[in-house]
């Protein structure tokens, strides 16, 4: 069951890669892209509007049943996943193990008053390719999410979803040790002889930079490759279509107060301004305020530079595109939409953004009477329980312009529409920007974040950040990263690791380490390793 939940938007996407030829399956999609417009138009309406967002919602949700239904004429069964796990741990290669975590309420019995109970908890599944299955109980939620919200403050980094006013009780590697007791320990001694281990994060799990945990003298990743599925039912299937040809669209150095201008016929329809959404939901906190403005990112520009000439180098003479580089005001939303696409690699390094915390999440713990009480009670209730992805995305060009008269600016894109594009000829998108793994909770399906949004549109390998990096260092792990992957061949995931280890080896005059962990434990990937 909650493979099937992890799964769901998956699917359709494989459904729409495969069926991207078929007449009736185009007209679907662009159903479904018209519809993601519109919940985007409104997100911020008046409250009137309620039944009209909810309507456009299940019309959305129709489409995409349809375009399942395509698969029974097609024979694009195929590109559904199973759900046994016997079928995930026989795609496990030899020396990996598979670990799926899930959030849950733990039901209880009080034995005191008698009264039913249950208690926020984690638990999380192993996979091996010997058959091996085994669950396993981490315990109380509460424990687990502030061991990992203190740890974050100590790394200085700020966690989103979860809040701690806490002080720091213990040193660094206190703190993480102790989240490596809660959420890993237990596991790992059920992973056998494995040193790849691939991890289908829930919660505050997708907060977690595995391989910057200690392990003994040194790090886990110094022991296992680590990577990330959106749920392990992914590795059943095959992704569909083919890769397209080597081409790199690379975006960096905008300019968030400017754009290039587009004549009335060529403008697409706008995404609602983050700003101008969250302050106009219903139910709100009275006079918050948030600030949307997106400052420079400094090294940007260098580092897009660097990424391309590394391109030129891997594949100058081999019949690929020449690369697409995009800075200052040219770097729109518009020209990723036409160009994305087309392109095999994607480097966006530019800011993501997402609610703030006093938006709450539908999946706040309640009871099951008061989640019926208050079900889609509010817009904004609406918003994050429907579509959730509405409520994070990147800035391009313009971002920090004015809002047109219905509340959107052309410089924002959210998730929701990225999900609805056709990415997957895209092999590698690597989104050099601010929290962009982490998202909004939507109700039983794990965090509705940027990373779920690029595998929804068909992204093959995704790399995102857990945090805000500083722009030095982001610009030395990127351009290490595509040395690695396009001069010596590395995998993927090999590849990330190394360029991590590159910024942790770098000492000062005195010995004492160049980056903290902060500067690069914070980049995670996702979807294929290799």
């Amino acid at each position: 069951m909650c493979e099937a939940i992890r799964g769901a938007e998956a699917s359709a996407t494989r459904v729409r890669g495969s069926l991207r030829a078929d007449p009736v399956a185009r007209e679907l999609r662009q159903g479904i892209a018209q519809a993601n417009r519109r919940l985007n138009e409104l997100a911020g309406s008046p409250a009137e509007d309620r039944s009209r967002f909810a309507g456009l919602v299940r019309e959305r949700d129709r489409l995409r049943r349809a375009l399942l239904a395509c698969l029974e004429e097609t024979g694009g069964e195929r590109y559904l996943p199973e759900l046994e796990a016997s079928a995930m741990a026989a795609r496990l290669a030899d020396g990996e193990a598979a670990i799926a975590y899930w959030r849950y309420p733990r039901w209880g019995v009080d034995l005191e008053t008698g009264k039913e109970t249950t208690t926020p908890s984690y638990l999380a599944w192993v996979l091996r390719p010997d058959g091996f299955f085994e669950r396993i109980e981490l315990g109380p939620a509460a424990a687990i999410e502030r061991a990992v919200t203190v740890w974050r403050k100590a790394l200085g980094a700020q966690a989103r979803g979860l809040t701690s006013s806490a002080p720091l009780e213990a040193s660094l590697e206190d703190l993480g040790s102790q989240v490596r007791s809660l959420i890993l320990d237990p596991i790992l001694k059920q992973v056998g002889e494995a040193r790849r281990l691939c991890i289908a994060p829930t919660e505050a799990m997708y907060l977690v930079p595995f391989d910057a945990l200690l392990d003994g003298e040194g790090l886990i990743g110094d022991r296992f490759t680590i990577h990330y599925r959106l749920g392990l039912s992914e590795l059943t299937v095959d992704p569909p279509g083919e890769l397209a040809a080597p081409g790199l669209l690379a975006m960096g150095g905008i300019d968030y107060d400017r754009r290039a201008e587009a004549s009335a016929k060529e403008a697409p329809a706008a995404s609602r301004s983050v700003g101008a959404a969250l302050s106009t939901l219903e139910g709100n906190a009275p006079g918050k305020s948030f600030d949307w403005t997106f400052g420079k990112l400094v090294e940007t520009r260098g580092e897009v530079l660097a990424v391309s000439e590394y391109f030129l180098d891997a594949f100058e003479g081999r019949g690929a595109e020449e690369p697409v580089v995009l800075t200052r005001k040219n770097a729109t939303r518009e020209a990723f939409e036409e160009l994305a696409p087309k392109a095999r690699y994607l480097h966006l390094a530019t800011h993501g953004w997402f609610a703030p915390e006093s938006v709450a999440s539908t999946q706040d713990d309640r009871s099951l009477d008061r989640e019926v009480e208050v079900f889609r009670s509010t817009l904004r209730d609406q918003v994050i329980g429907l579509a959730p992805s509405l409520l994070c995305g990147l800035a391009f060009a313009g971002a920090n312009g004015e809002a047109d008269m219905y509340g959107r600016v052309r410089g924002v894109m959210t998730a929701e529409e990225i999900s609805a594009m056709d990415l997957t000829g895209v092999e590698l998108c690597v989104l050099s920007a601010c929290e962009t793994n982490v998202g909004l909770r939507r109700g039983g399906q794990g965090i509705a974040s940027l990373q779920s949004a690029l595998h929804a549109a068909g992204v093959r390998t995704a790399i995102t950040s857990l945090w805000k990096v500083p722009d030095e260092a982001t610009r030395e792990l990127m351009t290490e990263l595509y040395r690695r992957l396009w001069v010596l061949k590395e995998p993927k995931a090999k590849a990330l690791w190394h360029a991590k280890q590159k910024l942790r080896e770098q000492l000062d005059g005195e010995g004492n380490p160049i980056y903290s962990v902060r500067d690069w434990a914070g980049w995670v990937l996702s979807g294929d390793p290799d």
